[in-house]
């Protein structure tokens, strides 16, 4: 459902969350207002002024905490993806002061990973896996390294460069990989959407004259509401939907290869 949801254009994916969102306050406020005993409530619209405040402010803050949290994850993601395709370039060039068939073997090796990566591993990514075939082709890159014996002191410095980058481009894909998975456990997502609901549940207890108004008032707050939720949603699933992160280094990485060669 979410996967479906965030395939969709961006407005239209809102639009959905916030339609049903609205829906269900709604028909929460049509259920309730036959119930509320209206001269009761406006005598204490001190109190529940109080209470609203007081839930509104709270609920601001986690929303405020929460959409700061993954937008950092998704901004640090970004550097993360960058850095690893900049890795893969760097080791294709660097490969040039190899003899010709490690050369070869290296530059093939990261080709071919960097191809899976953009045309198979990136949408396995929109469902929280990664593939198979890169996990392999990743392991033949360092087998390519083993396979390779340094046969003087320039090559033997750079062989060393190249390790070290390895290493460091080991860590940047686990980062993507397991980074590619939401990360807002279901206890912070029950808290977001009871939050919500108790949020909107507030204004129902304002019991003003005109009923259309107060439906308004309930549809601006749960708007605002629901619109909040669609962007922590949307940051949640860095690699999914329209406005996920996009393997654009990656192909920049690959049109560069095609230069070099």
């Amino acid at each position: 459902m979410v996967n479906f949801i965030l395939s969709l254009p961006w407005y239209c994916a809102a639009g959905i969350i916030i339609f049903l969102i609205s829906l269900v306050a709604i028909v929460g406020l049509v259920c309730l207002q036959s119930k509320l005993n209206v001269k009761l409530f406006k005598e204490h619209h001190e109190v529940s002024g109080y209470v609203f405040n007081l839930i509104g402010v709270v609920y601001a803050v986690l929303l405020g905490f929460t959409i700061s949290n993954v937008q950092q994850r998704v901004d640090s993601l970004h550097k993360t993806v960058e850095a690893e395709a900049q890795i893969v370039l760097d080791l294709y060039r660097n490969a040039e002061i190899f003899p010709t068939a490690n050369k070869e073997e290296i530059r093939k090796a990261l080709d071919t990973y960097a191809r899976e990566v953009v045309d198979g591993e990136w949408q396995l990514m929109h469902d929280g896996k990664c593939s198979p075939v890169a996990k392999y082709l990743f392991h033949q890159i360092w087998q390519a390294y083993y396979n390779m014996s340094p046969r003087s002191e320039k090559e033997n410095i750079w062989y060393a460069q190249s390790i070290s980058q390895l290493n460091e481009f080991n860590s940047m894909r686990l980062v993507r990989v397991y980074s590619c998975q939401a990360s807002l456990g279901p206890l912070m997502w029950v808290l977001l959407i009871a939050g919500g609901f108790m949020t909107i549940a507030s204004v129902y207890f304002f019991c003003i004259t005109s009923f259309r108004l107060q439906v308004i008032l309930t549809l601006f707050v749960t708007a605002i509401i629901s619109f909040m939720i669609f962007i922590i949603l949307t940051l949640n699933h860095p690699f999914s939907g329209e406005m996920g992160i996009k393997p654009d280094a990656m192909k920049a990485a690959i049109n560069m290869f095609t230069s070099w060669r």
